[in-house]
């Protein structure tokens, strides 16, 4: 597999997702699991079941890491974890993150981002792919999924305002996989929001529930994984 380079966008270049109501034909969500399946494909060997639990992680280029647990009665669902070098040297003090959602582990500086969907399991200890996993979600918790049409994105609403996006169509489309961080937690801690080395901090356009255009700031890390 080859992996494209972390892309360069402008400020106004990657827009959050339009989370849509649940509809008995639901194309929105047929057609995420459809493309979350070329994105696994396309990652190869980088998605993988952790070995001893019900656990699916995506590494990206980076080595950021996006794990979702098959067991939804685990205390942890869906886990986004990065390095936290880049905040701290943008002035991140650890002791000063409130919040639920956000936990650095010091022994090996990564920070976490947590979220809890609910109780109801997305898949089971037999599923085979983290596709599986996602396609669980899309049938028990179908307003975490999101479309937006501009970008040509879907992806999974995550706690505390943060998100997890990849592309309808890997061929055309130059941003494949994006992370997305709500950036106030960081900013509330002492992160100088324009320091904060590998992440894209932008002003993104975002689309309210009646499909309303609306602004709000980001971190943002998209790949390039199909060239």
């Amino acid at each position: 597999m080859k992996y494209g380079k972390l892309i360069a966008i402008t400020a106004i270049a990657v827009a959050a997702l339009s989370l849509a109501g649940c509809t008995s034909t639901d194309t929105v969500g047929k057609f995420a699991v459809k493309s979350f399946e070329s994105l696994e494909t396309n990652l190869g060997e980088s998605v993988q079941q952790e070995a001893d639990t019900l656990n699916w992680s995506l590494l990206t280029p980076n080595t950021e890491k996006v794990t979702i647990n098959s067991d939804f009665s685990a205390t942890a669902d869906i886990v986004m974890t990065f390095d936290a070098t880049p905040f701290i040297n943008a002035g991140l003090a650890p002791e000063n993150l409130d919040s639920e959602v956000i936990s650095l582990d010091s022994s090996n500086n990564i920070l976490s981002i947590t979220s809890e969907l609910g109780s109801e399991n997305p898949a089971n200890e037999k599923t085979t792919s983290m596709t599986a996993v996602v396609e669980g979600i899309v049938k028990n918790y179908r307003d975490r999924i999101g479309y937006h049409s501009k970008l040509d994105h879907y992806g999974i609403s995550l706690d505390g305002g943060n998100m997890l996006e990849w592309a309808k169509d890997l061929k055309t489309n130059d941003k494949d996989l994006v992370l997305v961080l709500n950036p106030e937690p960081f900013i509330a801690a002492g992160v100088d929001p324009n320091a904060v080395e590998g992440w894209i901090y932008a002003e993104v356009e975002m689309m309210d529930e009646n499909d309303k255009p609306f602004f709000e700031y980001k971190f943002l890390k998209p790949y390039n994984i199909a060239d």
